[in-house]
């Protein structure tokens, strides 16, 4: 199928762009108030979301990467992010606390405790623990196709070696989850343990899931929309989301059946990636940018998108308006302020 191409889609790979405005859309839903509240649409989204974002993230991997400049590159696109909303956070807390008729500081030890440790259990804004996971699984993974260059040079042993992690990880997944209530009291202890830091613990699933992006990284940037393909695919999630309905929260250390869940995950991703190159394909050019651009501001939406839900859910309910009303306009507006954060982020080059 040929497909019109426009300026954007000159700069960048629009279907990675499109593919990823959908996934962080599905991430802003997930978290929201609809999904708790309809279990099976909760269920749908946990069970490929987190393993979609790892997939893209190993299509851009390059094994002869400098190692040392791929860290820095990283750490700036990451850890920066995450060390400044954090840390933002943190200050305007000091400075709450510093404000109150008993100032003691014990809290915003324990704040900074939570954002270094930076597991999901120990940070205010829990998305963001994604942010310094993905740093060290990528830095892993390509250490790891660096060592092993016949692995690399091999699609079928790439992908084995993928599923033998998977194997490694998912029956370890709960070995170092023994979370704590914030404040950490004591974060590693006969208190409780919640992860390694950094979440190293989950290296051996996050890796998989990167890997399979990298062995499958030129199938899945030249994707071409594909009905047959899409609907055999949305089928089968379908069945095993009616008869099993496993999920994939890496967060809190779950990860349902280890054949169903992977499947699962995969068939959804393939199910977006698809998508992507349907709307990519399409004539709907305002769609198109919409998702692109949610796609490239995708980082954005997953620092703010929490908090803006939060509290435009919290106006609207103040000023009246009806739940159903309420739910769509604070999705939206959760992926739209920080898009608009984004924009302005580009202007004065703030990451």
């Amino acid at each position: 199928m040929t497909v019109k191409k426009n300026m954007y889609m000159n700069i960048r790979n629009v279907n990675i762009d499109i593919a990823k405005g959908l996934g962080i859309i599905l991430v802003v839903i997930g978290h929201s108030h609809i999904s708790q509240n309809i279990d099976y649409l909760h269920r749908l989204i946990f069970s490929f979301h987190m393993p979609f974002f790892y997939v893209v993230a190993g299509i851009y991997i390059d094994r002869k990467s400098n190692i040392s400049s791929f860290v820095v590159s990283k750490a700036s696109a990451l850890l920066k992010p995450y060390v400044f909303v954090l840390t933002s956070l943190g200050l305007f807390k000091l400075m709450v606390e510093l404000g109150s008729q008993n100032p003691s500081g014990y809290e915003f030890i324990d704040y900074f405790k939570g954002v270094l440790y930076a597991t999901g259990a120990t940070i205010t804004w829990v998305p963001l623990w994604f942010l310094p996971n993905l740093f060290v699984t990528l830095i892993c993974s390509l250490l790891l196709l660096k060592i092993s260059k016949i692995i690399s040079n091999s699609l079928i042993l790439m992908l084995f070696c993928a599923i033998a992690l998977l194997v490694v990880g998912i029956y370890n997944i709960n070995y170092y989850w023994r979370p704590v209530p914030p404040p950490i009291p004591n974060l590693i202890g006969v208190w409780g343990l919640p992860g390694l830091p950094l979440s190293i613990d989950l290296l051996p699933i996050t890796s998989a899931f990167v890997i399979f992006g990298y062995a499958l990284k030129d199938s899945i940037k030249s994707m071409s929309p594909n009905i047959y393909g899409l609907t055999l695919s949305a089928i089968a999630f379908s069945l095993l989301q009616y008869f099993f309905g496993q999920t994939i929260d890496l967060n809190m250390r779950v990860y349902g059946s280890p054949i169903i869940s992977t499947v699962q995950a995969l068939l959804g991703v393939y199910i977006i990636l698809n998508l992507a190159a349907y709307v990519a394909a399409s004539r709907f050019v305002i769609i198109v940018r919409s998702l692109a651009y949610s796609g490239t501001g995708s980082l954005f939406i997953l620092l703010f998108h929490n908090i803006t839900y939060r509290k435009c859910h919290l106006v609207l309910s103040m000023i009246g308006v009806p739940e159903s009303v309420n739910e769509i306009c604070a999705i939206l507006l959760a992926i739209l302020i920080p898009l608009l954060l984004y924009s302005c982020s580009r202007k004065h080059k703030v990451f």
